[in-house]
């Protein structure tokens, strides 16, 4: 049943996305398909056909405050007003239809059942360093600001009705995110993460040999707690019992240098992680006997996140907001079904300068994917400039 101008049409936007995860970037900035529009009905009074390919953004502002309007014997009202600046960053305009005007009337109608076919080549702007999409990032509510970048196809059908004799539009869109900054500039010089977490392992094992191990559990935990430890013993294929040696915790530290600048168009193979184990001067016994592994410094990676920290100025219309603002810039979580990656401490090696045992790898090796930064995105961070 047909409720309206609106649904008198379908619309198709086919597009040819760069990335997999269908987020376009400086580098992957081509926005190719076909738009279609089908008519399901007759259509009178329209003026013309348009489409286009544009960006902009709104900045919205609430505030709370108390009225200037007092009564007598009563106490103030608060009033809330809501300010909003829209702003245009770039409008590729293309027209499919225009009518014929007669003495000022429409006399053109479009049947059902016609279909407009259009192939579309844009591009975003190079010309101009153009923010990531977002959604009210910054905050919603009382005396706080937000921002809103939004990229989109659309197509607009523009008419004349009984009740719109001076002439309405309607419109169609589909979105398209946008990661902005293909060399993201986020530290004046290299920086350097560090943290240390506790592994708490339990159990007995025998300097005679891993096969004569055995091994209760492990867990892992950011904070040092005595571990309990187990009862079980290891015995040797022999018919006697060897003696047996109790397992500690173990402290890894973890150190991430991250460059001074982000490409969000390669994989995050520069980005060095060193795991030291400072705690011990020999691997030896507890974690190699006889050249072998005693599977006892076994541990694994499971996840990796790295959390962006944002801090945001947003200004409308002579007002302004501050906030900081977190979010998931890399949340890689292994699935139980698939391997996960695992590090061994007897392959940890000895350094002189830093008097630890240590291994390097990057953070490509971690999670298991050398895609460029962006085919990883759940979706676009933030980059504003305004």
């Amino acid at each position: 049943m047909i409720s309206g101008p609106k649904s008198h049409i379908e619309p198709d936007f086919d597009l040819q996305y760069p990335t997999s995860n269908r987020i376009f970037t400086p580098d992957n900035n081509k926005v190719i398909g076909a738009l279609s529009l089908t008519f399901v009905d007759d259509f009178e009074g329209i003026t013309s056909i348009d489409y286009g390919f544009r960006g902009k953004g709104v900045t919205r502002y609430d505030k709370l405050e108390l009225s200037t309007v007092q009564h007598e014997g009563l106490p103030r009202n608060l009033d809330r007003h809501q300010f909003e600046d829209e702003f245009l960053l770039f409008d590729e305009v293309g027209n499919v239809f225009n009518s014929q005007m007669h003495n000022g009337q429409v006399s053109s109608v479009i049947h059902n059942g016609i279909r407009f076919s259009l192939p579309f080549n844009f591009q975003f702007p190079r010309a101009t360093s153009l923010p990531s999409s977002c959604k009210n990032f910054g905050d919603v509510g009382d005396n706080q600001g937000s921002i809103t970048i939004n990229y989109q196809l659309y197509a607009k059908i523009s008419y004349i009705s009984l009740f719109y004799p001076h002439g309405t539009s309607i419109e169609y869109t589909c979105d398209l995110p946008f990661q902005g900054g293909s060399n993201i500039q986020s530290f004046s010089r290299p920086i350097t993460l560090s943290g240390l977490n506790t592994f708490r392992k339990k159990g007995r094992f025998s300097p005679t040999g891993s096969r004569s191990m055995s091994r209760s559990g492990s867990s892992s935990s950011s904070t040092v707690n005595k571990n309990k430890k187990s009862s079980s013993h290891s015995h040797s294929h022999s018919s006697s019992t060897t003696a047996t040696t109790s397992i500690k915790d173990i402290q890894l530290g973890i150190f991430a240098q991250f460059p001074e600048s982000l490409n969000v168009a390669l994989p995050l193979t520069s980005i060095p992680i060193t795991i030291k184990f400072p705690q011990i001067s020999n691997l030896e016994p507890d974690f190699v006997h006889n050249g072998k592994s005693t599977k006892l410094g076994l541990f694994e990676v499971k996840i990796v996140i790295i959390r962006l920290t944002q801090n945001v100025y947003i200004r409308c219309k002579g007002h302004s907001y501050k906030c900081t603002k977190d979010s998931n810039l890399v949340y890689h979580q292994r699935h139980s079904s698939n391997k996960r990656f695992q590090f061994d401490i007897k392959d940890f090696i000895y350094s002189e300068a830093e008097n630890c045992y240590l291994m390097n790898v990057t953070l490509a090796d971690l999670i298991k994917n050398n895609n460029p930064l962006v085919e990883i995105l759940k979706k676009p961070f933030t980059t504003i400039w305004l």
